[in-house]
């Protein structure tokens, strides 16, 4: 056991009235005696070091807490920087200096001017600022950080869509939706907003319409025709049997004899 001003921790105190040293358990942590009307009484010390706030930045931190007053109400990168910076007392010049930046640039980091940010320099920005890396990061770059590909792909079947199907809604190619989904190149983030934000995409139409039911749908089609089972099925190019099992949905109907009833049915 550690001897602390002469006295080593298996011995007696001396009877002093102030709280003294009596051993060491760690680096930064003591075991207080003190001896009072012949009561011992032991008590544990932590000495604690923090960095120095100047009273400037300390003014601007209570600022900023006033339009956060926690990182999770930030919805963008460069304002967790903010909020983390300033809590722990640094200036942008001190930030960029650590990043072996020049001020204006970290200026522009800071000030959320970029879509995407280098998950690596974020990396470092954690590292500097003490907090766990994903805490920096915004809904966008969590959704690339936890891996897109296996997102967009997920998506894409719920809508019951082929990548061609989906790029086509998009107004992008069916290369560029592949790329995502394998994760070969980062979706874009105007794309990631109007695909998982503004919802843009609509299911595929013929899946759409199987997963509703397509017994009452044919059927109503039919009588608002006012075509028998055998006069739909001579349209069509199928039997009439074939007609009263699609509306029994006892089978399903193809995807081109839907497209012909209900893509082209002006056309009846």
């Amino acid at each position: 056991m550690a001897t602390i001003g002469g006295m080593m921790g298996n011995e007696h105190p001396k009877r002093l009235h102030i709280w003294t040293p009596f051993t060491q358990i760690s680096e930064n942590m003591y075991l207080m005696v003190k001896h009072t009307n012949d009561v011992i009484k032991f008590a544990p010390l932590a000495i604690c070091s923090f960095r120095l706030v100047l009273p400037r930045r300390q003014d601007e931190l209570e600022l900023y807490n006033l339009v956060y007053s926690s990182p999770d109400e930030i919805d963008n990168v460069g304002d967790k920087i903010k909020w983390y910076r300033l809590r722990k007392g640094f200036t942008q010049l001190e930030m960029a200096e650590k990043l072996n930046m020049d001020r204006l640039q970290y200026q522009n980091f800071e000030a959320g001017q970029k879509d995407y940010y280098n998950f690596k320099k974020l990396e470092r920005v954690a590292s500097i600022l003490d907090v766990p890396f994903v805490q920096l990061l915004d809904e966008y770059h969590r959704f690339i950080y936890d891996g897109q590909g296996q997102a967009v792909l997920q998506l894409r079947k719920s809508l019951h869509l082929t990548q061609e199907e989906f790029g086509k809604q998009l107004g992008i190619n069916r290369t560029t939706i592949k790329n995502w989904e394998l994760e070969q190149d980062r979706m874009l983030k105007s794309s990631w907003e109007k695909v998982f934000k503004k919802n843009s995409l609509t299911p595929n139409p013929y899946h759409d319409f199987i997963e509703k039911g397509q017994g009452q749908q044919i059927k109503t089609l039919r009588k608002k025709l006012h075509f028998t089972q055998k006069q739909l099925a001579s349209y069509v190019g199928v039997s009439r049997k074939a007609v009263i099992k699609w509306e029994n949905e006892e089978c399903t109907i193809t995807k081109n004899n839907w497209q012909l009833l209900f893509c082209q049915s002006d056309q009846i």
